[in-house]
């Protein structure tokens, strides 16, 4: 890889972890940005210890660069124009050495609000609803679903050449990109096999074992934006995890049953649930009952629940990116 800035460019620095526990989300996220700076001349790098495994090669590519991290000592490894930081392990101490050698200006990207982030220049927080926040004073911020950071591939479906069979009804399934806790498996466990068709979208090769108990189904792996817009429009309704990918399905307008399998996944489901009035359960024991339960209140309303997701135009990246080129 060439060395950054070599072609006078402006230069975008993002430091994140995926894979693991850490999911895609962040990957995804910053990718989405990274694509909106791209289209408009920048040159972004990746900072990161993280290996790219079974990624889609489209998380990768609007990267044109990638710089180890090597521990949490070290300075910013390369002059940049903005660092973006969308890693909840980067404490403000370290938030803090980072500015103290930083040329440029900084992008905090947070979900929690259990830092202050004083030393960012600007603080982007896509929670849905939010519209005031907790950071330090003085730091300007972007705040809620109008910035959400969505892949402009979901905007240009791309239809698969696939065909429903007959009175079935055709479920995404999407429970991360890594599913660390397994949950595909109990989703698919509390899916009626009568007159369900899952379209599983997953990050692993192994097709789940689960999937055997229907008669027809589907396993898609290394999936892009335009593709999963056109599996998208193929269904009824989703069953997902409750994290980014919310919003993707908002932006198509696929109702869904949000499941909870992360910590920091909490607030935003239940955000979700109160402003668009869909299903939400959590992953544990009991899963298996409470999503059958879900899934057949939702079926039960589908219609009412297509024309209450609204909000989400999927344009947030472009908004961010143009935050960012604007003169300090």
């Amino acid at each position: 890889m060439g060395e950054p800035g070599q072609t006078g460019a402006r230069v975008a620095l993002f430091r994140l972890e995926f894979g693991g526990a850490h999911g895609w989300g962040h990957l995804v996220r910053s990718g989405a940005l990274a694509a909106a700076l791209r289209a408009r001349g920048w040159r972004c790098v990746l900072w990161t210890a993280s290996g790219r495994g079974s990624v889609p090669e489209e998380l990768i590519e609007p990267f044109a660069d990638l710089v180890p991290f090597t521990g949490a000592s070290v300075g910013v490894p390369l002059p940049c124009d903005w660092l973006v930081v969308d890693h909840y392990g980067a404490s403000d101490e370290q938030l803090r050495r980072w500015r103290a050698g930083l040329r440029g200006r900084m992008l905090a990207i947070d979900d929690e609000m259990q830092r202050r982030l004083d030393a960012a220049d600007l603080v982007l927080n896509t929670r849905l609803g939010l519209r005031e926040s907790r950071y330090a004073a003085g730091v300007a911020t972007l705040l809620g679903e109008h910035y959400a950071l969505l892949r402009a591939g979901l905007r240009d479906p791309a239809a698969p050449a696939w065909t429903a069979p007959p009175g079935a009804t055709p479920v995404l399934v999407m429970l991360g990109g890594t599913d660390p806790t397994g949950a595909t498996g109990a989703v698919l466990a509390a899916l009626d096999p009568a007159g369900i068709v899952p379209i599983v979208v997953g990050g692993r090769r192994e097709r789940p074992e689960a999937l055997t108990r229907f008669a027809s189904s589907v396993w898609l792996t290394g999936v892009n934006a335009r593709e999963l817009a056109g599996w998208a429009g193929l269904c009824r309704f989703a069953v997902s995890a409750a994290g980014g990918t919310l919003y993707e399905l908002a932006a198509l307008g696929l109702p869904f049953v949000a499941v909870v399998v992360a910590e920091n996944q909490r607030a935003f489901a239940a955000a979700a649930a109160a402003r668009w009035k869909l299903p939400c359960v959590a992953d544990g024991p009991g899963l298996r009952d409470e999503l059958a339960a879900a899934v057949r209140a939702l079926i039960s309303d589908l219609e009412n629940a297509r024309a209450a997701l609204t909000g989400i135009d999927g344009r947030g990246a472009e908004r961010v990116a143009e935050a960012m080129i604007q003169p300090e």
